[in-house]
Formats: structure tokens, C-alpha cells, sequence
């Protein structure tokens, strides 16, 4: 689910798309994960660490005609896999 309409979202202009995929690219507490079929996505997921610490799995989507695969349960256990393993230099991220 998503937290805004595609009439929000479509308003942004493209800068701000490029900026937000460079931004979540080289942030290690952020990430995107999809559900591939060859060269279709069938779904995805984002997480990040929020400024109170939490990780949160936002914009989970999975394509209508894989729904009840099981997609949407493999991506969610990748996000919680990601987070539970350790950060870069070694350490574990510990949610707040």
C-alpha cells in the first residue's frame, strides 16, 4: 500500500524522482527490493530507517497477476533478513 495517490506522486517533477532514487542508491539504511520473472517485476518493496530509529517497509506492490504466490511474503522477509544483517564496518543496526 501506498501512503500517497499517483495524482501526489505524478506532480513531482522528474528531478525529484532522480534525486530520490541517487539518494536511496547509496544509503545504507535504505533499500528496494523486487520479485523478478525474466525481465518483468512481479513486485516490490522499499524500507528504510526512520528518524525515530525504526526500520519501516513502505510501497509494497505486487503485480495483480501474481497476487497469491507467496511475493509479497518473500519480499517481506527480505527486508527483515537485510536488517538483521550487519551494517557495513561490521556492526549490527539495532532498531530504536
Amino acid at each position: 500500500a501506498f501512503a500517497m495517490t499517483y495524482a501526489q506522486e505524478a506532480a513531482y517533477p522528474a528531478r525529484h524522482w532522480a534525486h530520490a532514487a541517487r539518494t536511496r542508491a547509496i544509503d545504507p539504511t535504505d533499500a528496494t527490493f523486487l520479485a523478478e520473472d525474466g525481465d518483468r517485476i512481479l513486485g516490490l518493496v522499499g524500507t528504510y530507517r526512520s528518524s525515530d530509529g525504526w526500520f519501516r517497509l513502505v510501497s509494497m506492490w505486487v503485480a495483480p497477476e501474481a497476487r497469491g504466490a507467496g511475493i509479497a511474503t518473500a519480499l517481506t522477509a527480505a527486508v527483515v533478513e537485510w536488517h538483521a544483517a550487519p551494517a557495513p564496518g561490521g556492526r549490527r543496526e539495532e532498531a530504536a
